[in-house]
C-alpha cells in the first residue's frame, strides 16, 4: 500500500511531509498503514470503522487508538 501511495503522491505532486490523511477501516491493515503514514510524515485527521468515525483537524493520536483497539472491541464508543 505504501508503494502505491508513494507513486500517487508523485503523480499528484503532493508534498512529502505534512499531508493529511483519512483512513477507512482501522483493523490490521488500516492501523498498520496508519503507523507507516505517520512515519512518512502524514497527519491522520480521521479514521472510520463499521462502528463509527473519529475526526480531529489537529490530528489523531494513532498510537493511543491502536492500543485501545487492541485492548477492547468497544473502544470506538469511548471516543465517538
Amino acid at each position: 500500500m505504501m508503494f502505491s501511495f508513494h507513486i500517487w503522491r508523485e503523480i499528484l505532486n503532493m508534498k512529502s511531509k505534512g499531508y493529511t490523511v483519512a483512513i477507512e477501516g482501522f483493523g490490521k491493515v488500516g492501523s498498520a498503514l496508519s503507523r507507516l503514514l505517520i512515519k512518512d510524515g502524514a497527519k491522520i485527521t480521521a479514521i472510520s470503522t463499521i462502528d463509527g468515525a473519529l475526526y480531529n483537524e489537529k490530528g489523531l493520536n494513532i498510537s493511543e487508538l491502536i492500543t485501545q483497539a487492541a485492548k477492547d472491541t468497544e473502544w470506538m464508543d469511548r471516543y465517538s
